[in-house]
């Protein structure tokens, strides 16, 4: 490491060198009378710029020396620090867990909020300037199930992000699971929070497709998830978050995400599950858990990655679980 350090004031002419400069369009005949110089290494750019100008001459060297020169440059910053990666993996191991810097920075409470909240009221002007619906919507039978969620279309609390992010961390650890190269279905949103947290935690944009039966954002498509307009297979993870005890038919909103996941993609479902109300549909409390959840998608389930359940309130457990598909 102290001898790359070294390096940087160092130059040398070297055969990449010499073709970068032909490719450049350096001419031949000054090409030839660099021909001395390959290999031999100088100290210093004084000692090189003066062994190139005796080569060269003052007009080609006036000509061609600063070019000359960046080619033969040892070490330049960048490849310093493609050098130290290189050498130093075996003391500075990389993670897939860590976000990268500026997506961290990003992810801090104040500055999340603020990137959310801006967004939202910029999109909302938007909207309200193309003369359209601030607010797209359109209901299922479920309309208290519908209204409830509909108030919340720029809440994220605390416990919003909490729920969201548990869910996202253990999905990243599952065994040989890439975030960047995973196509993601986003159940019921609400609004861009639970999506924008998944791009800064290694999703690409692209990759992330959202629906829900109200949007404002372009990133959130406006569907049900008990009609979903997608093709079979085409998701590598279905994700639900706090939504599916809402479902007027959950047996077909489970039956639509085994459709839109492609075999050996991964399931993520995680909610509040034991109380029958005004805004849970009947059949929809599964006040069995997981085990009545899993259930549900009997046939499909390859294997069970995590699982929990916790006491949420009187009658009521939170349960989640990630599994892999298998479609027979």
């Amino acid at each position: 490491m102290m001898r790359a350090a070294r390096r940087l004031g160092s130059y040398k002419v070297n055969a990449s060198a010499m073709a970068d400069l032909r490719a450049d369009g350096v001419p031949d005949a000054v090409l030839s009378r660099l021909e001395e110089l390959v290999d031999v290494e100088f100290g210093s750019r004084r000692a090189f710029d003066s062994a190139l100008r005796e080569r060269l001459g003052p007009e080609a060297f006036a000509a061609h020396g600063r070019a000359v020169a960046g080619k033969a440059r040892v070490l330049t910053p960048r490849r310093l620090v493609r050098y130290l990666a290189s050498v130093g993996g075996g003391y500075v191991p990389a993670s897939r867990h860590v976000p990268a810097l500026w997506d961290y920075l990003r992810l801090r409470p104040v500055p999340f909020a603020l990137w959310f909240r801006t967004r939202a009221r910029l999109l909302y002007l938007r909207n309200r300037l193309g003369a359209g619906s601030v607010v797209r919507e359109r209901t299922n039978s479920n309309v208290s199930g519908f209204q409830h969620n509909r108030s919340q279309v720029l809440s994220f609390l605390e416990g919003h992000r909490s729920r969201t992010e548990s869910l996202i961390q253990v999905l990243r650890a599952v065994h040989g699971f890439r975030p960047a190269d995973a196509r993601v279905l986003c159940v019921g949103p609400r609004n861009e929070a639970e999506v924008m947290l998944f791009w800064l935690y290694g999703f690409r944009p692209e990759n992330v497709a959202a629906v829900d039966l109200f949007s404002y954002s372009p990133r959130i498509h406006l569907m049900d998830m008990n009609d979903l307009e997608f093709p079979d297979d085409s998701f590598d993870v279905y994700y639900s978050s706090a939504v599916i005890r809402y479902s007027p038919d959950i047996r077909r909103t489970c039956a639509e995400a085994v459709r839109v996941t492609r075999d050996g993609g991964l399931i993520v479902i995680g909610s509040t599950f034991g109380t029958h109300s005004g805004l849970i549909p009947e059949g929809s409390e599964l006040r069995g858990g997981l085990r009545e959840l899993l259930a549900l998608f009997a046939g499909h389930v390859r294997h069970v990655y995590w699982q929990e359940e916790a006491p949420s309130g009187p009658g009521e457990m939170y349960a989640a679980t990630i599994f892999r598909v298998v479609k027979p």
